[in-house]
């Protein structure tokens, strides 16, 4: 549990103080220990205050800067996971058990898309379909934004991706994609224009190897669960070679 405490010193009227404040992660840590009606409660009102805070940082987004933007989005994304794992073991009582599988409904924000002919979250649809690749991963996709390169953050280190994109509405800043690749420098990433070129949303998996694999997207993946979407696997992978070749004659993509 201590390893959830965050703590600093600050000095005021000539005395250092060290103040403690536990962190989602160690809220819902505690929730796996305290037992009774009373902490149930508290700890319903501690996960909606977190909820709360979220949502306000989110509304006022635009009161602060882009770089501070970029690093809360990696850690929101980081802390979700966590809580994710954490989940089964805090939920020990019917009661809590139900309100913790309500507290990721769709009403709260959770992202649902269809792939495989199931309901999946977008983000573990993204992630696992990028666990698959071997040497490359090819995305195309014109409306890119920090949550298109969150899903890459676990691949492996041999892996190349070149996300190909004109960036509409600038929506992906140079800013954010340095903060990401220093909170993940193991990730080889590029970006190349689509000039205008493409409409859909593709991953590529392992162009021109023996175990290349084509997936269409009904939705970017920085707008995944927003809206009913589907990603599907394409069959005949041959139909995209004529345009991965057009595509990586594409000059490279600038971000600003």
């Amino acid at each position: 549990l201590k390893s959830q405490i965050v703590t600093s010193s600050l000095e005021w009227g000539g005395i250092r103080y060290r103040p403690y404040a536990f962190t989602e992660q160690g809220i819902y840590m505690l929730m796996t220990v305290l037992k009774g009606d009373l902490a149930v409660r508290q700890s319903r009102a501690l996960v909606l205050l977190f909820k709360r805070m979220k949502d306000y940082i989110l509304d006022t987004q635009g009161a602060i800067g882009r770089t501070e933007l970029a690093k809360l989005a990696l850690q929101t994304s980081e802390n979700t996971q966590a809580i994710r794992r954490l989940e089964a073991a805090a939920a020990t009582k019917d009661e809590l058990r139900s309100f913790m599988t309500n507290f990721y409904d769709e009403h709260l924000g959770k992202e649902l898309l269809l792939m495989d002919g199931r309901i999946v979250e977008a983000a573990v649809a993204y992630e696992t379909i990028y666990s698959r690749a071997k040497k490359t991963i090819h995305i195309i996709d014109n409306y890119i934004g920090i949550k298109t390169l969150l899903p890459l953050k676990g691949i492996g280190k041999k892996v190349a991706v070149t996300i190909f994109s004109d960036n509409i509405g600038t929506t992906l800043r140079k800013s954010e994609r340095e903060e990401f690749q220093k909170e993940y420098p193991q990730v080889r990433l590029s970006f190349q224009k689509t000039c205008g070129k493409i409409h859909d949303r593709f991953i590529i998996l392992d162009y021109g190897t023996r175990t290349e694999q084509v997936f269409h997207c009904g939705c970017s993946s920085k707008d995944a669960g927003k809206r009913v979407a589907v990603i599907a696997k394409m069959t005949d992978v041959r139909l995209f070679s004529l345009l991965m070749q057009d595509l990586m004659g594409n000059p490279k993509l600038v971000l600003k």
